[in-house]
């Protein structure tokens, strides 16, 4: 494509990294840029996932701004279209050293005019409001200047659990996990969902899928045929026997889980507690965690 004086061709490519058809194999995107003389300048990887490709790309922002996509994943490139000088360039490694945050930023011991240069790069063309997994406390604890579209629903395979996802256009990223404590007072414990190694958003046409913190195990403890005589009828589900069936499976299935380990420790905390009365008509919010949020939330 070319830029809109017409001084520039981009040429967005990928190539597979794999010959014999794979439909996964990794891809390689790369960006190539060529001047009016057909000379290429400059040859830049796509910071992008791997298993997909490239499916558009545009100039933007009067020709200093280069924006591609591949599926949900966006990537945006400044064009400096001068040889850049070496504070800019020690300023924008600083910056991503650091990870992009302010919170660092404002630790380094340097000038004031320094620290403004490190910080400016922080002016993304395209922000994503998706809180990365190591910021995802933060961003549910402290309040944000833009609102969040929410929706919540119920976690497959898991009785009384249910997840707030944030509605997303490629689909319902999960925000917090609440379960239901008491059967008989609405009360619920809040608490962080756990990450995923491919932390990506789901879709919401696949919300029967398992889910990044869908755990626990099915109530049906009986392998019945439409043709068996012995065929219980659903009124006996919560049966006595049947109930103590599902409580000792998933007695079995917490010790499972507490026996693997304790590196998700962190993400099992709990962060709030809503407690009600008998009658439903005082309510007290209770936080659990007291490195993000003080213990007397609200009533």
């Amino acid at each position: 494509r070319l830029s809109g004086n017409g001084e520039y061709l981009a040429l967005a490519a990928t190539s597979s990294a794999d010959d014999s058809g794979n439909k996964r194999a990794q891809c390689v995107n790369q960006l190539f840029l060529f001047n009016g003389q057909g000379v290429c300048l400059q040859v830049v990887a796509v910071p992008v996932s791997s298993d997909k490709r490239l499916t558009a790309f545009t100039w933007a922002h009067d020709d200093q701004v280069v924006v591609l996509a591949a599926g949900g994943d966006v990537a945006v490139g400044r064009v400096v279209h001068t040889v850049p000088p070496l504070f800019l360039l020690a300023s924008y490694r600083v910056w991503g050293l650091l990870g992009g945050g302010n919170e660092a930023v404002e630790s380094l011991p340097l000038p004031t005019r320094e620290k403004a240069m490190v910080l400016a790069h922080n002016d993304h063309i395209i922000q994503c409001r998706i809180p990365a997994p190591r910021q995802l406390c933060r961003s549910v604890c402290h309040p944000s200047c833009w609102r969040w579209y929410c929706t919540i629903r119920p976690v497959p395979r898991k009785a009384q659990t249910y997840m707030l996802c944030m509605e997303h256009m490629g689909g319902l990223v999960p925000v917090l996990i609440g379960r239901q404590i008491n059967r008989l007072l609405p009360e619920f414990e809040i608490r962080l969902p756990k990450p995923s190694p491919n932390y990506r958003a789901q879709s919401a046409s696949r919300s029967r899928s398992r889910t990044p913190d869908s755990i626990g195990i099915t109530a049906d403890v009986e392998d019945k045929t439409p043709d068996s005589p012995f065929q219980r009828s659903n009124l006996q589900r919560n049966s006595v026997w049947r109930r103590s069936k599902r409580q000792l499976r998933a007695i079995v299935h917490r010790a499972q889980q507490h026996a693997q380990g304790s590196s998700s420790a962190k993400y099992e905390e709990k962060l709030v507690q809503v407690t009600s009365n008998v009658w439903c008509t005082r309510f007290k919010v209770t936080g659990m965690s007291p490195s993000v949020l003080p213990p007397y939330l609200g009533q």
